[in-house]
């Protein structure tokens, strides 16, 4: 970032290359989100390249890079992949479907062609790196949170910074904007708080510890009306104007790192480290289905915008689709 603006890069692709040796190849998928039209799933994460050097027997050096990809819902046909940085650690969409962007452990938050998945313009500005990223509804701002405890909200247009929220102690490790795009919620990892932000002015409205260690995620229900939070070994409904929790789902074995509610307001999806996403009703707190993907922590979810089908992605590199209302895997890649 120059001057609080984006920027083109001159280079967005990495080279990874070796000394002659063999090498291998893995990944994992940290982020997931469905386009607004429901036609194209994309994935973010981190590719990791082993290569063992001719030169010295036993030596090997690992690089890795960023990695965003698109699918097709329906089928799961693989549309376009990009890569430039060190690591996406979250990914949202630009509420007209045009653009997405990408919050990443390189301390830069990236613009990509909604369709091609091409980089349009990135900006760094020096924080120790991004987990979390939310376009606001109307398309005009961007917020990031970052491993210092701060939230910027840039102008999605120019880029220009508009203010950091500082409060946070630790990393902010979810952000996410009300339906109307007037407030502003946010997770905090190690103060375990979940912190409520006017939009406009910056203002700190409400500090809430729902007991929950480790606050991983938190999202709005489509009404605006409450929270879903989630993390360590259970999530909560929350009221964000009082802080008061109205329901507790628990049941999930391991940490929970992920949490989406349905469009209809009716289900709320979480995922876990003991590899399953667990649907549960939005109204009683009872658990409707759970979706095992018997490999892998899972730690992304996304509805799509008709609510049938659930996306998940996890630390094996691979993004499996569901039926909602069967719990059957529809595809995986």
């Amino acid at each position: 970032m120059i001057g609080n603006r984006w920027f083109a890069p001159l280079a967005v692709l990495v080279a990874l290359g070796g000394c002659g040796g063999s090498g291998s190849t893995r990944s994992i998928l940290n982020a997931v989100t469905i386009s607004p039209d429901g036609q194209k799933v994309l994935v973010g994460g981190t590719t990791f390249e082993t290569e063992t050097g001719s030169d010295q027997p036993g030596s090997s050096f690992t690089t890795y890079r960023s990695i965003v990809r698109l699918f097709d819902l329906s089928s799961g046909r693989f549309l376009a992949d990009w890569s430039a940085g060190d690591g996406v650690s979250s990914v949202a969409w630009f509420p007209d479907g045009s653009a997405f962007v990408s919050a990443d452990q390189d301390a830069a938050v990236r613009i990509y062609n909604g369709t091609t998945a091409r980089l349009v313009r990135e900006t760094y500005d020096g924080s120790q790196g991004y987990q979390s990223v939310a376009v606001s509804p109307d398309g005009r701002l961007i917020a990031a949170g970052s491993q210092d405890g701060a939230i910027r909200l840039w102008n999605a247009g120019s880029g220009a910074l508009i203010r950091r929220l500082t409060g946070h102690t630790d990393g902010v490790r979810s952000v996410a904007f009300s339906p109307d795009g007037a407030t502003l919620a946010s997770a905090g990892w190690r103060d375990d708080t979940v912190r409520i932000w006017d939009v406009e002015t910056g203002t700190l409205r409400k500090t809430i510890s729902p007991s929950i260690s480790e606050t991983n995620a938190v999202c709005w229900s489509p009404d605006g009306k409450w929270l879903a939070v989630a993390g360590g070994l259970a999530a909560a409904i929350i009221d964000p104007g009082t802080g008061n929790v109205r329901l507790r789902l628990s049941g999930q074995l391991y940490g929970l790192y992920a949490v989406a509610w349905s469009p209809d307001g009716r289900l709320i999806a979480t995922g876990a480290g003991d590899s399953t996403a667990v649907l549960w009703d939005a109204a009683t707190g009872a658990k409707v289905r759970t979706l095992d993907s018997q490999t892998t922590e899972i730690s992304g979810v996304a509805w799509s915008p008709s609510n049938g089908q659930l996306a998940t992605v996890g630390q094996d590199g691979h993004v499996r689709v569901w039926n909602a209302s069967t719990g059957a895997i529809l595809w995986t890649q």
